[in-house]
């Protein structure tokens, strides 16, 4: 059986496109120094991708996509 490793062919701008704006929000919050409040959510998307390291942030929008809450949007 083969081991589970990382797809090297993945893209972590597409994994980004997943996120609704208040899962940018919290990422930006927690990870960056300035809070970069008035940007729109593909400038924000970009900005967080230039200031954290791709594994770490593989490992956050992985777990914002698992604890998404869909009943607010119901």
């Amino acid at each position: 059986m083969k081991e589970a490793a990382r797809n090297p062919k993945r893209k972590i701008e597409c994994k980004m496109s997943f996120l609704w704006y208040p899962e940018l929000a919290r990422i930006r919050d927690e990870c960056l120094k300035y809070k970069y409040a008035k940007f729109g959510k593909s400038r924000l998307r970009a900005k967080i991708i230039e200031k954290i390291d791709e594994n770490k942030l593989d490992l956050i929008i992985s777990r914002e996509l698992f604890d998404r809450d869909y009943t607010q949007y119901q």
